[in-house]
């Protein structure tokens, strides 16, 4: 008895109708599973988009750091620009870059046998440098120039200090010179005077004066001649020296402003670099701030994209769960139409089970002489 009731058991536990509910709830779980790897599926996708995504989305705003940026690609050119112009327009006016300062390494060999090719190779080497390499060139271009102009000072000081001296000694010559002229010119007016007395007196003299007339004419001749040979040179000397004078002023002052505007150049240059340098190193760490700014803007971006698929993702799976069941609540294991068929058939089974009992019972309290007799 026990054992058929381990039996019975037995059979209850692997009845059909638990692989069904077994299959059943396979089948949803794998709908279920389905929902949730589609929206994986969706979210993968969306994440291998997510560059797309953001750059579009940056494209739509525009907002100032991208527009910095932008801005950023223009000033790398125009300072690369003007890294390379500056040696050229320079190149005609200072010695410096005469001298090969502007060229670097393998550069300056070329530049002895083919001085265009090794200005290409300057000028890409200069193009592919960075704003920060070109802004550190313009400010090495103002240190030498400063140096050059001091150094054209230093000449100019020299070309000034002749001029000085010899305005000076012009101006010596001047004040020697100008009483000497005035002397000479009086003592010559004064000796010519007297010359032509004698040369009169000679003319209505008789014989016996005219010859001691012109002998006396003869002798002061003599000394008129040097007379006026030392006034000639002293006044050529007096009057080159007024003529010379004042060319000589001008072309002192103007190296003395040169000098003053020179000194003047170099201070601005010198000053402005010691001011302004600093502003050409710390420009280039704004834009790499500026740089890792827009990193972390795709970032967020990234993420924020990242968190929507994940929202939807989330919302996507809870919906599936939910239609499942609230699909699986509504519906019965068993159809209850289906329900009153089995019961009508277990009360047919059972009424024809009756009817056969009976017949059976009938059968059974039948006699010998009612089964067999005749």
């Amino acid at each position: 008895m026990v054992t058929k009731e381990k039996e019975k058991d037995n059979r209850f536990e692997i009845k059909n109708i638990d692989s069904e509910n077994l299959q059943k709830l396979r089948a949803m779980r794998q709908r279920i599973d389905e929902g949730v790897y589609k929206g994986l599926d969706a979210a993968q996708t969306a994440f291998k988009k997510l560059d797309t995504t953001t750059v579009e989305k940056a494209r739509q705003t525009q907002s100032k750091l991208d527009s910095g940026i932008q801005q950023f690609s223009q000033f790398k050119e125009t300072i690369a620009d003007l890294a390379v112009g500056l040696a050229d327009g320079l190149e005609g006016y200072t010695t410096f870059v005469k001298k090969q300062e502007t060229y670097q390494g393998l550069e300056k060999l070329v530049k002895v046998f083919a001085p265009s090719k090794a200005r290409r190779m300057r000028v890409q080497r200069v193009k592919m440098q960075n704003p920060k390499q070109n802004l550190q060139l313009i400010l090495d271009y103002g240190q030498m120039l400063v140096k050059e102009i001091l150094e054209v000072r230093e000449d100019a000081v020299k070309a000034y200090d002749g001029l000085e001296v010899n305005t000076d000694l012009i101006v010596a010559k001047i004040s020697e010179f100008q009483p000497k002229e005035e002397a000479l010119k009086a003592k010559l007016e004064a000796m010519e005077a007297e010359y032509k007395q004698l040369d009169e007196q000679s003319k209505t003299a008789d014989a016996k004066t005219q010859a001691i007339l012109e002998n006396q004419k003869n002798d002061m001749h003599k000394d008129l001649l040097e007379i006026r040979l030392e006034y000639d040179s002293v006044l050529t000397t007096y009057k080159q020296a007024q003529e010379s004078l004042e060319a000589n002023r001008q072309s002192r002052n103007a190296f003395e402003q040169m000098i003053r505007d020179l000194g003047i150049q170099a201070k601005q240059i010198r000053e402005k670099l010691d001011d302004i340098t600093q502003v050409y190193l710390v420009a280039p760490e704004a834009i790499k701030i500026m740089m890792t700014t827009k990193g972390m803007s795709k970032i967020d971006q990234a993420m924020n994209v990242a968190a929507d698929q994940s929202v939807d993702m989330i919302v996507a799976s809870a919906e599936g769960v939910t239609e499942e069941t609230t699909a699986r609540a509504s519906k019965a294991i068993i159809d209850e139409e289906k329900i009153r068929q089995y019961m009508d058939r277990m009360d047919q089974m059972f009424s024809a089970f009756k009817v056969n009992l009976e017949d059976m019972s009938t059968s059974a309290r039948r006699s010998q002489s009612e089964r067999y007799g005749k």
